[in-house]
């Protein structure tokens, strides 16, 4: 006995088509939102280690990396010097800082990246920096501001 089997080729209803519709939209709307909080969380890349002498690194994202010159500093990055150790930051913009001995920063913010005129700042954690800003006569606003943790004060009565 011999069966024969007919495919069908059915018709897609309008309620398929709906639904195809509706989740090619949603899926198209999810990729959007990922791919801009994917851009929103990347990294901005502030200027770059010129020179380094003894040990220095860079915590990025929790991860350890060595300070070496031509390194990229990005915002949020905390850049730091062990003992007898010293390094130069070039900001995009042209404007730089030292850090000395045992001396730890972390960059608040880059806004002079990509040559911009601006402000970049720092957090001096411990040590000590010099920072070097470009003459003002050519004519870009250039600025480093260094934060330092508060102090706390203590007031003492007197008679």
């Amino acid at each position: 006995m011999t069966h024969e089997i007919r495919g069908t080729n059915p018709v897609p209803s309008q309620n398929t088509d709906r639904s195809f519709s509706r989740l090619l939209a949603l899926s198209i709307v999810a990729l959007a939102i990922f791919s801009t909080d994917a851009r929103a969380g990347a990294a901005e890349d502030v200027g770059s280690i010129v020179s380094v002498s003894g040990t220095a690194q860079i915590e990025r994202g929790g991860a350890i990396l060595a300070a070496v010159s031509g390194t990229i500093v990005q915002v949020h990055d905390r850049v730091s010097t062990l003992r007898d150790a010293s390094l130069t930051l070039e900001f995009s913009d042209g404007g730089s800082i030292s850090l000395g001995e045992s001396s730890s920063v972390q960059i608040e913010d880059g806004s002079a990246a990509g040559g911009r005129p601006g402000t970049n700042r720092v957090m001096l954690l411990s040590g000590r920096v010099h920072t070097v800003v470009p003459d003002k006569a050519t004519g870009a606003g250039r600025t480093i501001e260094v934060d330092t943790p508060a102090t706390k004060t203590f007031n003492t009565p007197t008679n």
